[in-house]
Protein backbone atom coordinates (compact mmCIF):
# COMPACT_ATOMS: atom_id res chain seq x y z
CA UNK A 1 0.00 0.00 0.00
CA UNK A 2 0.81 3.44 -0.23
CA UNK A 3 2.47 6.07 1.97
CA UNK A 4 0.58 7.78 5.08
CA UNK A 5 -0.42 11.09 4.19
CA UNK A 6 1.01 13.12 7.27
CA UNK A 7 -0.62 16.11 8.30
CA UNK A 8 0.70 19.47 6.86
CA UNK A 9 1.16 22.63 8.57
CA UNK A 10 -1.74 24.93 8.21
CA UNK A 11 0.60 27.91 9.60
CA UNK A 12 4.14 27.52 7.26
CA UNK A 13 4.35 30.40 5.72
CA UNK A 14 4.00 29.73 1.38
CA UNK A 15 6.79 29.93 -0.76
CA UNK A 16 7.48 33.30 -2.85
CA UNK A 17 5.83 33.10 -6.40
CA UNK A 18 8.75 32.57 -8.95
CA UNK A 19 9.27 35.09 -12.09
CA UNK A 20 7.71 32.29 -14.56
CA UNK A 21 4.35 32.84 -12.53
CA UNK A 22 4.47 36.61 -12.21
CA UNK A 23 4.53 36.49 -15.32
CA UNK A 24 1.79 34.30 -16.37
CA UNK A 25 -0.30 36.38 -13.73
CA UNK A 26 0.04 39.83 -15.47
CA UNK A 27 -0.21 38.38 -18.97
CA UNK A 28 -3.11 35.83 -18.82
CA UNK A 29 -6.29 37.70 -18.70
CA UNK A 30 -5.31 40.24 -21.17
CA UNK A 31 -3.76 37.40 -23.57
CA UNK A 32 -7.54 35.75 -23.13
CA UNK A 33 -9.74 38.53 -23.71
CA UNK A 34 -7.43 38.63 -27.22
CA UNK A 35 -7.71 34.72 -27.39
CA UNK A 36 -11.25 33.52 -26.56
CA UNK A 37 -11.61 30.63 -28.77
CA UNK A 38 -8.01 29.71 -26.91
CA UNK A 39 -8.32 26.86 -23.62
CA UNK A 40 -6.82 27.56 -20.58
CA UNK A 41 -3.85 24.78 -21.69
CA UNK A 42 -3.84 26.17 -24.90
CA UNK A 43 -3.07 29.99 -23.31
CA UNK A 44 -0.70 28.16 -20.64
CA UNK A 45 1.58 26.77 -23.90
CA UNK A 46 1.62 30.50 -25.83
CA UNK A 47 2.65 32.34 -22.77
CA UNK A 48 5.07 29.58 -21.96
CA UNK A 49 6.90 30.13 -25.49
CA UNK A 50 6.67 33.88 -25.21
CA UNK A 51 8.25 33.47 -21.82
CA UNK A 52 10.74 31.41 -22.76
CA UNK A 53 11.81 34.03 -25.98
CA UNK A 54 12.06 36.39 -24.13
CA UNK A 55 15.10 38.35 -23.20
CA UNK A 56 17.17 38.20 -19.54
CA UNK A 57 16.19 42.15 -19.99
CA UNK A 58 12.64 41.39 -19.98
CA UNK A 59 12.17 39.14 -17.41
CA UNK A 60 14.60 41.16 -15.33
CA UNK A 61 11.07 43.14 -14.24
CA UNK A 62 9.53 39.75 -13.19
CA UNK A 63 12.55 38.60 -11.50
CA UNK A 64 12.72 41.89 -9.62
CA UNK A 65 9.00 41.12 -8.30
CA UNK A 66 9.49 37.53 -7.33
Amino acid sequence: MGKAKTDADVNKPKRAMSSYFMFMNDRRAKFREDNPEMSMCQITKALTEVWHKLTDDEKKKYTDMA
